[in-house]
């Protein structure tokens, strides 16, 4: 299962999913809703105690083949709910009570994070057909039904999709397969307190590449198909290539970085001429064209993108530790910016340079990610790369968030294009 940071939770989500009853009420309808007894039962289920010692539950979750989850979330979360203290209403808490309140909040805790697994694998299908039938979305649409053959399962780890090889009628030239959530799974997520977007992306690609295709723009995939699967969203596309990290899996040479920057850089530009913001540009979400072309490098994965023109609400884009800005990781509008600021936190990691917030991003330390990226522009030797590409570098790091699109474009032009 995909790392799951707890700054990737809404603010107040687990007090709005304690306030929905009663806290003894609460934890009756959990045990009742999985046909278990009583809390030994629970914990029994998934090979844990409700009061382990922080090094012991760590053992034990790494242990466990149900629980596959970030060990810095659930320590985080443990001490959280075990930090708490709430007085049943109308009573005075004797010592016992804390107790048996604590209990039944880190029993509320382990309910909330099965529900999260069972999301997960309710996307990441056991059997998966030979030929799936794929329905158009809309009825009056031009795109037709499309039947698509399995080649293989590829990728494994997403939260929001499943993700297949696929041909069509036999061709060889490969399509990719995303299967989102089925509405039921999405109306989970309502109820427990989840981000939408993190497991509706899915629907919000296909809705994104489908207006992008007018667009005739060449650095994002092609779309194929946008409909649904037995009541699933279903996307499929062409072109995402060899992802980045498979072609360069060591630390790529100077002239490849450099190449990438320009890529990139000229990618997030024509998204923003178009009035898209990709939000999640990292190393995993690049593709590599043949090495023989003029471009190698391109954008894909647009599940948390924003549509500027349908004012949409920034709050719930899941920024990446590693690789947002800190505007982002604050959830802020993001903007072209922002933008740029990854795709610059993405050269400078693919060409080896150390990111002084890596391990603090390991560990889920917002407060310190953002600390870490307040002085970086000073302190990063960018001696390695070419004039030009330096001055970006630096140009894009010491930008003001509200600069005007334009005059980035300018500069742009100025640096990487010669002029």
């Amino acid at each position: 299962m995909a790392a799951l940071g707890l700054f990737q939770i809404r603010a107040g989500a687990f007090e709005e999913f304690e306030r929905k009853d009663s806290t003894q009420d609460l934890a009756h309808q959990m045990l009742k809703g999985l046909g278990l007894l009583s809390c030994d039962d629970f914990a029994a289920r998934f090979n844990l105690s409700l009061f382990l010692d922080e090094k012991s539950f760590r053992e034990k979750i790494q242990e466990d083949n149900v629980l596959h989850v970030a060990l810095v979330f659930v320590d985080k979360i443990q001490r959280s709910f075990r930090s708490m203290v709430a007085k049943p209403p109308d009573l005075v808490c004797s010592k016992s009570m804390q107790s048996s309140n604590r209990q039944k909040k880190e029993l509320a805790f382990l309910y909330w994070l099965s529900c999260l697994v069972a999301l997960y694998n309710s996307v990441c299908f056991p059997s998966v057909p030979t030929t799936l039938e794929l329905i158009a979305g809309n009825k009056m649409s031009d795109t037709p039904d499309l039947n698509v053959r399995v080649v293989r399962k590829l990728r494994t780890e997403s939260l929001s999709n499943a993700v297949f090889k696929v041909v069509i009628d036999g061709k060889s030239d490969p399509l990719w397969l995303k299967i989102g959530h089925s509405r039921k799974a999405l109306k989970t997520v309502h109820n427990l307190c989840l981000p939408p977007m993190l497991w509706n992306q899915v629907k919000n690609e296909g809705r994104i590449l489908k207006r992008l295709k007018s667009s005739g723009c060449s650095l994002i995939p092609n779309l194929v198909f946008y409909g649904h699967w037995h009541g699933r969203p279903a996307v499929v596309t062409r072109n995402e290539g060899i992802p980045f990290l498979e072609q360069f899996p060591c630390d790529a040479d100077v002239g490849t970085v450099e190449k990438l920057c320009k890529d990139l850089t000229e990618a997030v530009l024509v998204l923003h001429d178009h009035k898209v913001l990709h939000c999640d540009i990292n190393p995993r979400n690049v593709g590599v064209y043949n090495v023989k072309t003029d471009r190698w490098f391109y954008l894909y994965d647009f599940g948390c993108a924003l549509d500027l023109r349908r004012d949409e609400d920034a709050s719930e884009v899941v920024g990446n530790l590693l690789f947002s800005s800190c505007r982002n990781l604050n959830r802020l509008q993001p903007n072209l910016v922002t933008e740029l600021v990854s795709v610059v936190y993405t050269c400078l990691y693919v060409a080896g340079l150390k990111l002084p917030w890596e391990e603090a991003a390991a560990k889920g330390d917002l407060d310190e990610c953002c600390l870490l990226r307040d002085t970086f522009f000073r302190e990063v030797d960018l001696s390695m790369f070419s004039q030009n590409i330096a001055g970006w570098l630096r140009f894009v790091l010491q930008q003001r968030t509200d600069a005007r699109p334009r005059d980035i474009a300018a500069k742009y032009r100025e640096y990487l294009c010669g002029e």
